[in-house]
Order: C-alpha cells, then sequence, then structure tokens
C-alpha cells in the first residue's frame, strides 16, 4: 500500500508584468495504490483551485 500526496503551482509573467495565458492554477491532490499479487488498483484525486491571474483574451 503506497499513499502520496502532491502539488504544483506556476506562476509565470511576460516583460510588460502581463500574466502569462494558458497557465495552470494550483493543484493538490494524492493518490492510494494498492497491491495483492497480480492485482493493482489505484486511486488519485486532484483539487484544482480557482485561477485568479489569467492571461489576456483568455
Amino acid at each position: 500500500v503506497d499513499l502520496t500526496f502532491f502539488s504544483d503551482y506556476t506562476r509565470g509573467t511576460l516583460h510588460n508584468n502581463d500574466d502569462v495565458p494558458r497557465v495552470p492554477p494550483l493543484r493538490l491532490g494524492f493518490q492510494f495504490d494498492h497491491r495483492n499479487g497480480n492485482w493493482r488498483s489505484n486511486l488519485r484525486l486532484t483539487r484544482a483551485q480557482r485561477q485568479g491571474h489569467t492571461g489576456l483574451n483568455e
């Protein structure tokens, strides 16, 4: 049995301080893995936060 917690966050701005388009928001989650002989199962849940810094025309 394995339990993994993860998160990622990226923040980018252009030279004129505008936000970079198409950058994903903060993500948080966990993954549960179980193995029994030749059988394997997993469950992964991911939560994406609201994007507060959208680029121009996005």
